[in-house]
């Protein structure tokens, strides 16, 4: 979720305040998963997003440029990474690896609660 703090975010042609930034509604139109190209290990998700409606998004950034981003954060390591089918969803109950000898992508269910869920349970 996207928080202003500010009223007045303009947004193409339209300013937003908090009295209508309830309306924007998203779409991801690309994502990317970058792993460890020796243990398949997935290290970083690039999600790309636009606006519903009649907006013109920006183009999304290709492999090598996410390649790039991440390697500010993982420099040292051996990186690849994969633009996911478009009509690829996480699952959020899911993990995510990467096979290192034919590159695909293999997800497991991973029924343990995560702490941010534990936290919502208790309130």
């Amino acid at each position: 979720m996207v928080t202003l703090v500010y009223d007045g975010l303009d947004i193409g042609e339209t300013t937003m305040t908090k009295a209508n930034i309830e309306e924007l509604e998203f779409e991801t139109t690309s994502c990317f998963m970058a792993y460890d190209a020796k243990s398949g290990e997935v290290l970083y998700i690039h999600e790309c997003m636009k606006q519903k409606g009649p907006y013109e998004p920006e183009a999304d950034p290709n492999e090598d440029t996410v390649l790039q981003m991440v390697r500010e954060d993982y420099g040292n390591r051996n990186l690849k990474v994969m633009k996911l089918p478009e009509d690829f969803e996480l699952k959020s109950e899911s993990t995510y690896h990467v096979d290192p000898s034919s590159g695909e992508l293999e997800e497991s269910y991973s029924p343990t609660v995560k702490f941010r869920d534990f936290i919502k349970q208790a309130e």
